[in-house]
């Protein structure tokens, strides 16, 4: 009887056991999932945005008129796919495009032409040549909210702003009239220097070997300063002028008559 009481006994221990066992796997099983703390905002998913791109400027030289041409490239891409219900994809500038001074990120230079932006809309891409952006400066050109979408879905592939890195317009050097020797000349130095740039020239030949350095001061309230020279002798002259720090740089040799 003490043996089977024994094992009525282990067989009853026995059973609690599995009983507040699974009582524990049935809390921790059907417990909720713990929330945010208390007062932590709640989370939401931000979409990334569709539209890509990139945006170039290029100085190509001068027009025979001393004007810069520079060429502006407009590449934006998308990521979106396009429903049959919106199929269309089309891409937009809707902020537009300026170029800015570098030293003077506020200050505005030269005009970039509307077309550049408009361009963009079918394929994303747009290429212009202007010579609105004057001699002498350091800049950078930035596209504004450009974005892409599916049919009328505005702001459906986000916005950015694509901004070129900077290019430096080389000083335009020419002459006021035909060089002589024996009498007095100017050769003229066209720039917009801001901050703390520098026009800095060079000249060799015919006697006139010298630098002359100018600053923001001297272009104030114009954008040519004239260097007054004496060239002692017949021969070519050779000009050289840089813009600093940048390092744009314009080299411009001329003739040397005599004055018969």
């Amino acid at each position: 009887m003490a043996k089977s009481g024994g094992l009525t006994a282990f067989r009853r221990g026995d059973l609690w056991w599995h009983m507040r066992i699974g009582v524990l796997l049935g809390t921790i099983l059907c417990a909720a999932p713990a929330g945010p703390a208390e007062g932590a905002p709640a989370s939401s998913a931000v979409p990334a945005k569709a539209i890509g791109g990139q945006f170039t400027a290029a100085f190509e030289g001068f027009t025979p008129e001393g004007l810069p041409k520079v060429r502006l490239k407009l590449q934006l891409s998308c990521r979106l796919t396009c429903p049959p219900s919106a199929p269309q994809l089309t891409y937009g500038v809707n902020g537009g495009a300026d170029a800015f001074y570098v030293s003077a990120p506020k200050e505005k230079v030269g005009y970039i032409s509307a077309g550049l932006v408009a361009d963009v809309v079918k394929d994303g891409f747009s290429e212009v040549v202007t010579t609105s952006i004057p001699a002498g400066v350091n800049f950078t050109a930035i596209a504004r909210s450009a974005t892409c979408k599916c049919g009328n879905r505005t702001g459906e592939g986000g916005y950015i702003d694509l901004v070129t890195p900077a290019v430096a317009i080389p000083p335009w050097l020419m002459l006021a009239y035909p060089a002589k020797s024996g009498e007095q000349q100017m050769l003229l130095i066209t720039a917009r220097p801001r901050g703390e740039e520098l026009i800095e020239v060079r000249l060799s030949g015919c006697g006139v070997d010298g630098n002359r350095t100018l600053t923001k001061s001297d272009y104030a309230g114009k954008t040519t300063v004239p260097w007054t020279i004496t060239p002692t002798s017949e021969g070519v002259i050779t000009a050289v002028a840089v813009l600093q720090p940048a390092g744009g740089s314009h080299t411009f040799k001329f003739v040397v008559a005599s004055p018969k």
